[in-house]
């Protein structure tokens, strides 16, 4: 099973204040030694940005970070392509979405294209009701 990770494990798995710190860590190590894990770039640099801005990590430390997953040898980087595009415009009619949640559904377009079934996030009520994929809270 290939499986991609949503910012907030990644950025849960860096925070040692947060009350998920050990479950997301736990969870994504495992992961990493033993199988592929899909990241999309734009969870990558959201990481970056949000453990930056909330002053979780400096700036120089949130960058390696963002690089230890982008150079990880069982880290596959999924970036969009046109056909991206028009899933996510197939998927944001299907569903009626505006606002926000059209970065989710970036996402859920990513997952469909490269025949990824599960995303693990936190998250789960933001894609609960999305038959396309399976979400699943690692914490």
């Amino acid at each position: 099973m290939s499986i991609l990770v949503d910012s907030n494990i990644i950025i849960y798995t860096h925070n040692k204040d947060s009350p998920f710190y050990k479950k997301a860590r736990n969870f994504l190590d495992s992961w990493l030694r033993r199988k592929k894990v899909y990241f999309a770039f734009q969870n990558l640099l959201e990481s970056y940005s949000i453990l930056t801005s909330i002053r979780i990590l400096e700036k120089n430390k949130a960058l390696e970070i963002v690089k230890f997953y982008f150079y990880h040898p069982n880290s596959i980087i999924l970036y969009p392509t046109n056909k991206t595009a028009a899933i996510l415009f197939q998927l944001l009619n299907k569903y009626q979405i505006m606002g926000e949640r059209t970065y989710d559904f970036h996402l859920i377009a990513l997952m469909i294209e490269n025949h990824l079934e599960t995303i693990y996030s936190k998250n789960t009520k933001d894609f609960q009701k999305i038959k396309e994929i399976k979400v699943i809270d690692p914490c």
